[in-house]
């Protein structure tokens, strides 16, 4: 079982699926490439699948980046219910699980999650949690292909109950899944705007990117950029030039680094995926049950208020002797209600600590993962970045090496412990 399917919207949604009407997702939607955005209610949304095999020309590579997980005011997360660990974990399972699904679909090329953005792709997508727990996600997600044109940009928000999280699938069914199929649809729905040329044109243009940022003496004026930043082909080189077959095989040699990575990720993900989803049940009842309290505290709190001053308008109004135990009755009643509302609302700070202990129990579950690398041991724990830099700036010096062509500058020198030596 995947994702759900495109259905005509007289048939409803597909029975046995976890999310029956769970989620509404509310999509602000730009307009091709315009700069400008516009809000959308998204229904809940059926993923599209290929009806038959695309080939393999017609195809683009996806790189999803490891999602931005914006700096938060000092009380956010206490608002939240949620630490800055869950936020950096988050940050890895959003790109996975989107990666999952656009892979399903069959759409594709190959959809890898990258540390930084990568210029080896030729659609690139990228994305900001603006917020995210047990009971609403808010995302900023921007897509552009490798000439630089922007796709979309677009905030999704979602919500969630208790139906979200019936009949999970970990890697196929998120209590978000509608936020996924969206983002999916919204990037087919333009790709299918573009013509074959139009993809050629843009998997000539990420290829000659690698390759200018591998030999740029060889490769700079292969390419030329307009004053809004977006590339296009000056020229090409000829379909046996041997300095970009070899350019080629740099490339191969990073999509299989990348590919390493992604296995980390994919493992982090699945040790992530059982404490996550109970993490954000437990949001999700916490929540519920501060809310209440909430309501229920400033209810109290008014009806006291309220039988206060009714006690004191009557005094002023003339009430007699007779009428002084109704009138304390009514003083006392209103304080009591007014501490009873005081005291629900102590209760519900309870809860928002509550929130925050179950958020540091979560982090402290969610461990780095190890991974080899040529032989050597890597871990990825955060500074995936830097170990993806360290290997742009290897493969630079393997092509030094292998071809004996010298760049516009040396490579920057290589820390010794990566995991390749070009003297092997």
């Amino acid at each position: 079982m995947g994702p759900r399917r495109e259905q005509p919207p007289s048939t409803g949604r597909l029975p046995g699926l976890g999310l029956l009407g769970c989620c509404l997702v509310v999509a602000t939607v730009m307009a091709g490439c315009s700069p400008g955005m516009s809000n959308e209610t998204v229904k809940p949304t059926y993923v599209i699948y290929a009806q038959k095999q695309i080939p393999e020309g017609q195809l683009l590579d996806v790189g999803i980046q490891i999602f931005e997980t914006p700096e938060t005011d000092a009380g956010d997360p206490e608002d939240q219910g949620y630490n800055p660990e869950i936020k950096e974990a988050e940050s890895h399972y959003i790109p996975v699980h989107l990666k999952n699904t656009l892979q399903m679909t069959g759409h594709w090329g190959a959809v890898r999650v990258t540390p930084v953005k990568a210029d080896s792709v030729d659609v690139s997508v990228k994305g900001e949690i603006v917020e995210s727990n047990g009971s609403r996600l808010v995302v900023q997600v921007e897509v552009e292909d490798a000439s630089g044109a922007r796709w979309f940009s677009r905030e999704y928000e979602a919500e969630a109950n208790d139906a979200s999280y019936v009949d999970n699938i970990k890697g196929l069914e998120d209590p978000y899944q509608d936020f996924y199929n969206a983002v999916s649809n919204d990037m087919l729905g333009h790709k299918q705007r573009l013509n074959p040329a139009d993809i050629r044109n843009i998997r000539r243009i990420s290829q000659l990117k690698f390759a200018t940022d591998v030999a740029p003496d060889k490769f700079k004026d292969y390419l030329r950029q307009n004053g809004q930043g977006v590339y296009a082909v000056s020229r090409l080189p000829s379909d046996d030039d041997p300095m970009m077959q070899r350019v080629l095989r740099v490339r191969e040699r990073e999509y299989m680094f990348i590919d390493t990575v992604n296995e980390y990720y994919s493992d982090f993900y699945d040790e992530m995926w059982e404490p996550y989803r109970n993490w954000r049940i437990s949001y999700l009842e916490e929540d519920k049950a501060k809310r209440e309290l909430e309501r229920k505290a400033t209810t109290r709190k008014l009806l006291g208020v309220a039988a206060i001053a009714a006690a004191i308008a009557y005094e002023v109004l003339g009430g007699d002797s007779r009428s002084t135990t109704l009138r304390d009755v009514m003083v006392l009643g209103g304080a009591y209600s007014f501490k009873t509302g005081m005291d629900a609302s102590s209760d519900a700070r309870i809860h928002a600590d509550a929130l925050r202990e179950l958020g540091e129990s979560f982090g402290t579950e969610i461990a780095p993962v190890v991974m080899e690398v040529e032989g050597q041991t890597v871990e990825l724990d955060g500074s995936a970045q830097e170990q993806y830099q360290q290997w742009r700036r290897l493969l630079r010096e393997m092509f030094v090496v292998e071809t004996g062509f010298t760049a516009g500058s040396e490579p920057p020198e290589v820390p010794s412990t990566l995991p390749y030596s070009p003297s092997r």
